[in-house]
């Protein structure tokens, strides 16, 4: 079985590499912005506020999963920034977050899963609505898997209600899909 955001599911899809029915929602991440730790939070709760944010930092990091591609491709164009706001993307979560850390960044963009997990660094607030991506991590069984049944039972307790998983999820930065 594979865990991925709903977007990187859909080019396993395409490919005939999942099984068909098997896909079930487990959590959703918004995306969030942070600092490092105890630098002032700025306002990011609109557009104009997240636009300021970002000129004042200048230097911004993202993930270079669909996150990351999210803020570059329809983030930033939208908010019109100047030349002087640059965004580098990194591999993985966890090295922009140490990118933002090391003073390498002064902003830092992704999923709150990912930053609520780091050390070093504050999550400042939600992206606003009108900028936001909101993945939702899907888990689904491979097409040649070997012990699709087991799989199936692992994706329906992964679905559950239990209060264990939904703590879990909630401490991740994340909700249960409203579908």
């Amino acid at each position: 079985m594979v865990i991925l955001s709903r977007e990187g599911l859909r080019g396993l899809n395409e490919d005939g590499r999942i099984r068909a029915g098997s896909e079930s929602g487990l959590a959703t991440a918004p995306l969030a912005a942070a600092v490092r730790a105890g630098s002032p939070k700025p306002d990011i709760g609109s557009a104009a506020a997240l636009r300021k944010a970002l000129i004042d930092a200048g230097q911004v990091v993202a993930p270079s999963s669909t996150s990351g591609q999210f803020v570059r491709d329809k983030v930033f164009p939208k908010l019109n920034l100047p030349d002087t706001v640059t965004l580098t993307l990194e591999a993985r979560g966890t090295e922009a977050a140490a990118a933002l850390r090391e003073g390498k960044a002064n902003l830092s963009i992704g999923p709150t899963s990912e930053l609520v997990q780091e050390t070093g660094i504050d999550v400042a607030g939600l992206l606003p609505p009108d900028l936001q991506l909101v993945q939702t991590f899907t888990a689904a069984v491979v097409s040649d898997s070997t012990a699709p049944e087991a799989a199936g039972r692992l994706i329906d307790f992964l679905s559950s209600d239990t209060s264990l998983l939904l703590t879990a999820i909630r401490r991740a930065g994340m909700e249960r899909p409203r579908e």
